[in-house]
């Protein structure tokens, strides 16, 4: 376990090695498992800039072995835009973090092409997917939202800041193809 302030925090590491974005960004406790791979940790940041802009955010992350954060209990606020809440995500197996990193910056690197656009898209199988999000959101809504394996939103429940409240059902596309109370499904394109 590494407990610092922001200048001295650690980045990401794996096996002992570091990868991904430099330290100096995350004060709190980054915890490792017994491989000196990162596994989770508790972070809080917040501040005032001369302009009166301020950012404050807090959150607990259980990492996904190999990967990045698969549970995560956040809370984000830019200037009083703020969500907060609980999301799961999954995480394909079979390449690591830090084989991703590499991957990532390898095709990064290669000209503007066809093949530097197929990479990506091989590359985008391996990024994480939002199954569940649970909490409020930025426009002040309390939200169930549910997702396929894919990631993509299959179910949403909603209260808006009003207090109206709305569950919809999504096609693997995105449309609403049912929702309570019932609204108009718009025409497809």
């Amino acid at each position: 376990m590494v407990i610092s302030n922001q200048e001295r925090s650690p980045g990401p590491i794996e096996r002992g090695v570091p990868f991904g974005y430099a330290g100096g960004n995350r004060p709190g406790m980054i915890f490792y498992n017994e491989e000196g791979t990162e596994n989770g940790g508790l972070i809080f940041g917040g501040h005032r800039d001369s302009t009166g802009h301020y950012e404050s955010s807090g959150s607990l992350t259980f990492d996904q072995y190999d990967q990045d954060q698969t549970v995560a209990l956040q809370y984000i606020d830019e200037d009083g835009r703020r969500r907060s809440g609980l999301a799961i995500n999954d995480y394909a197996t079979g390449l690591s973090s830090l084989a991703l990193d590499v991957r990532y910056k390898r095709a990064a690197r290669l000209p503007d092409s066809v093949a530097r656009a197929d990479s990506m898209k091989i590359l985008r199988n391996w990024f994480p997917k939002q199954r569940l999000y649970a909490g409020r959101t930025r426009d002040g809504a309390s939200q169930l939202i549910l997702s396929d394996a894919a990631g993509k939103v299959r179910l949403r429940l909603k209260v808006d800041s009003a207090g109206a409240a709305r569950i919809q059902f999504l096609d693997d596309s995105g449309h609403v193809t049912r929702a309570i109370p019932e609204e108009p499904v718009p025409a497809r394109k």
